[in-house]
């Protein structure tokens, strides 16, 4: 769980080398064409919405990100205030940079939600972005285009259910989410 002190670039530097160390894979092409770091790594926020009746009547609907989630390989952080986000970004930035890794990939499933929700909190923000419609952007960058976040959806077609199946993960059942709890950063996880 994300706090002030927690190290970010140390997150980074174990999830990685963990990963290396599973999958005996180099950590970048050694013939790049264009140097990627070759390690999955997925982003994904959690939202409460609710109405709020003191708002303009088309403009009641508020959303609020509760928490955000960055998976390298097997590693989880979980932040709670979407400002954050951006300590653990300039963290990958700089291991990109000590590591002479020219991008790396960050997998969003559905992310025009994501995009929208969060776009405006993300320092070094590149202007242009890919967009199948006004609606649906399907890769935004950060850092001149070192950190690319990708829709996972848009290449799989299926949802994140099926997508799992299809890789034959178990799949962990739960308690569906009650999301007429309006939860915020504060609130317990």
């Amino acid at each position: 769980l994300y706090n002030d002190d927690f190290n970010c670039y140390e997150f980074i530097e174990n999830s990685v080398n963990d990963f290396l160390n599973f999958s005996k894979m180099p950590i970048k092409d050694p013939k790049p064409k264009e140097n990627c770091l070759n390690v999955p790594i997925s982003y994904d926020i959690e939202t409460s919405s609710f109405i709020d009746k003191n708002r303009p009547i088309n403009d009641q609907r508020v959303v609020i990100p509760y928490s955000w989630q960055i998976g390298i390989y097997n590693h989880c952080l979980i932040g709670r205030y979407i400002e954050d986000i951006n300590q653990f970004m300039t963290a990958l930035k700089n291991y990109l940079d000590d590591h002479k890794i020219k991008f790396c990939k960050i997998y969003i499933h559905n992310l025009a939600f994501e995009f929208f929700h969060t776009w405006r909190v993300f320092e070094n923000l590149d202007k242009e972005f890919l967009s199948v419609d006004n609606r649906t952007p399907i890769e935004f960058t950060l850092y001149k285009k070192s950190i690319r976040f990708n829709d996972s959806y848009q290449l799989s077609n299926l949802s994140l259910a099926k997508t799992a199946k299809g890789f034959k993960r178990q799949i962990l059942k739960q308690k569906p989410i009650d999301y007429t709890i309006i939860r915020l950063p504060e609130t317990s996880l």
